[in-house]
């Protein structure tokens, strides 16, 4: 085993650990060339401003072999008025008349 990196103690490491105990679990250990890069990895993440902890976290829940930046959990959803929502709504539907027009036109044709 390589030695770690002085920032990597207490939850983080234990986050590393089971993260290590994952990917033997999934066949998939990994090599001290290939630990150095995880490491490496999880370096840059951090230096990213990205929670360590999380990325492990999210790496051992979907067994994945990196690590990537979280995913934002929120979807911010864009203010829209009334009226822009309801020009959409008459919109959507005058769509769904004139589709209907069109499918009776052509039945009639055929």
């Amino acid at each position: 085993m390589i030695p770690l990196p002085q920032w990597i103690t207490g939850e983080v490491r234990e986050a590393w650990d089971e993260y290590v105990q994952v990917r033997i679990k999934d066949k998939k250990a990994m090599t001290p060339r290939s630990m150095v890069a995880r490491i490496k990895r999880l370096q840059e993440l951090k230096d990213a401003g990205h929670d360590p902890i999380q990325c492990l976290d999210e790496a051992i829940n979907g067994h994945w072999l990196d690590f990537y930046a979280p995913r934002e959990k929120t979807i911010e959803a864009k203010p829209v008025s009334r009226e822009e929502s309801e020009r959409k709504m008459a919109e959507a539907e005058q769509k769904r008349v004139d589709e209907y027009i069109r499918r009776s036109v052509v039945r009639r044709l055929a």
